[in-house]
């Protein structure tokens, strides 16, 4: 029997998605889509699964209290959230998140760091393409980091 993945997304093309990549992959048997924190809880008190992917976003709800919920159900819950989050990762991680994922993820980095969560192992380094993406992204939401560094420097940088 393969792993059980729920996906946990408000973004209609993450939902679509993620579960069409790990449909084509060996070891894995059922990848569940929820929409709302309401059936994340639904699906995840009535099935076993063996990670949860978790946006930190959610409609009625935000994802660190869906986190502290799913936890006791699930225990590896990976964050997968857009850049632009990055304060609120850290908050998940220290709340029991396993790892987080950059919502502009490589198909094959989401596979490897899956496998890799689902092992209990660290997950990978993101291709570097997607780690400038990601740094750049918190210079420009970081006001002190903008302020410090200038108009010129994040021109520069390519953040205008």
């Amino acid at each position: 029997m393969g792993y059980r993945i729920l996906c946990v997304d408000d973004d209609q093309g993450i939902i679509d998605s993620v579960p069409t990549i790990f449909e084509y992959e060996d070891g894995f048997d059922v990848v569940d889509r929820a929409g709302t924190a309401a059936r994340a809880l639904a699906l995840a008190e009535g099935q076993k699964y063996d990670l949860i992917l978790l946006d930190l976003v959610l409609p009625g709800t935000t994802g660190m209290q869906l986190l502290t919920q799913l936890l006791p159900l699930c225990g590896t819950i990976v964050i997968l959230s857009g850049a632009d989050q990055h304060l609120y990762t850290r908050r998940a991680l220290r709340a029991g998140a396993y790892g987080y994922i950059c919502k502009n993820f490589d198909i094959d980095y989401l596979i490897q760091a899956v496998r890799a969560a689902l092992a209990g192992q660290p997950l990978p380094e993101p291709p570097l393409q997607i780690r400038s993406d990601y740094q750049r992204r918190i210079v420009l939401h970081d006001s002190n980091s903008m302020r410090a560094a200038g108009i010129g420097a994040l021109r520069r940088a390519g953040g205008f």
